[in-house]
């Protein structure tokens, strides 16, 4: 006989209910005690990492402080090096240095270098640079290797002195044989930028170019064949080893300011070496997605002086153009349009948009500066008039 019991709703429970549903207890306790037992685990676990972490986090604070300590010593040392370069460069100048039966007496400079240890490569360069035979008496000239770099600040700051542009002439044609590849190219490129540039010693400097042309980075290179091109002192000896020393290492040329001097320099001595342009022109476009809107233009402008047609670079200057055509200034777009309707001028698709954007410039410009602009570029007719059109003026 099955006993029976009632819920506390009414409903009849028997004993065989009961005994299932405690054993549905049973098994939720032990589920239950194992989740905590597993929960126990893992917080033991988070425990010792917490122990190991906090144990990583001291030996890396000692390194760090450690660190730190170096760190502070190597910017003590640096400042007592350079208190001491001071120190030997204001005694050093401070009076004549006499010669005598040949020999220079120069004792007090060297001793003082040679007071500091940290100091012996500034010992080598005042025995070689004060103290050598057959100096004139009294201050000692400027060290040749400030040349380039004089000269490069006189540029930036505007220094239209001939007085002063002189003496750094004068002062390189003394020394032509200590300059630097650094010099001779910040030099040179200061020289032509301000218009100050000489023929004798632009000349001078060509032979020690031509002697030291391996020692030339990329951008001195550029810098050079620039500078020469366009102060119109480029010869065909000096062109000839720049051009090759340039074909030999075009993997080195990497930037947009080093291409495009080339670029230009290139155009302007009117070269006609097909495979060296070839070379020159899947360098460019293998990396030219880094180039400016005026860069670009530049690009597309020299070839066109240059009368020569690389398709897959024209192809991408196309693309970056349609890209970036809000950007292009309006001198940049007309020689841009120049060149694609010289050399592809079945290309309507990019004509059209460069004239648009160079119709826009007009807002910006008064009608006599932007018909300057259009008639004195290298557009066909056809595209003059159409661009004139916007001045509605009885003559266009």
């Amino acid at each position: 006989m099955t006993s029976r019991m009632y819920a506390g709703d009414g409903r009849q429970v028997t004993s065989q209910q009961r005994r299932q549903d405690q054993s549905n207890d049973d098994v939720f306790l032990l589920d239950l005690e194992g989740k905590i037992d597993t929960l126990k685990n893992v917080s033991t676990d988070i425990h010792s990492e917490l122990k190991n972490s906090t144990t990583r986090l001291d030996t890396l604070r000692g390194g760090l402080d450690e660190a730190q300590g170096y760190v502070k010593q190597g910017f003590d040392n640096m400042s007592k090096i350079m208190h001491n370069k001071t120190l030997v460069y204001e005694y050093a100048d401070r009076g004549p240095i006499h010669v005598e039966d040949g020999v220079p007496n120069c004792g007090s400079a060297v001793r003082v270098v040679r007071g500091h240890k940290n100091c012996t490569e500034k010992e080598d360069r005042m025995t070689g640079e004060i103290c050598r035979p057959g100096m004139e008496m009294g201050r000692p000239n400027r060290s040749t290797q400030s040349i380039g770099s004089r000269a490069r600040l006189m540029a930036r700051q505007g220094v239209t002195n001939d007085v002063q542009w002189n003496a750094v002439i004068a002062s390189a044609t003394e020394t032509i044989a200590s300059l630097t590849p650094l010099d001779i190219a910040l030099l040179v490129n200061a020289l032509t930028k301000v218009g100050k540039a000489d023929a004798h010693l632009y000349t001078m400097i060509k032979d020690r170019i031509i002697h030291l042309i391996a020692f030339f980075s990329s951008g001195h290179l550029a810098m050079i064949m620039s500078a020469y091109a366009k102060a119109e002192l480029m010869d065909d000896t000096l062109y000839q080893c720049l051009k090759a020393e340039i074909d030999r290492r075009m993997y080195e040329f990497i930037t947009p300011t080093e291409l495009c001097m080339v670029l230009n320099a290139v155009a302007k001595c009117k070269e006609r070496d097909n495979a060296f342009l070839e070379k020159l022109a899947g360098h460019i476009r293998y990396h030219i997605q880094s180039f400016l809107t005026q860069e670009l233009a530049l690009v597309a402008s020299r070839f066109h002086a240059l009368d020569f047609y690389d398709k897959p670079l024209f192809d991408t200057i196309e693309q970056l153009t349609i890209k970036h055509t809000g950007r292009f200034f309006t001198n940049d777009a007309i020689a841009t349009l120049a060149a694609f309707t010289h050399f592809d001028a079945g290309n309507k698709h990019i004509r059209e948009i460069l004239k648009s954007h160079i119709k826009e410039q007009h807002e910006y410009l008064n009608d006599d500066d932007y018909s300057e602009r259009v008639r004195s570029s290298k557009l066909n007719m056809e595209d003059k008039t159409d661009l004139l059109s916007v001045l509605c003026r009885g003559d266009c």
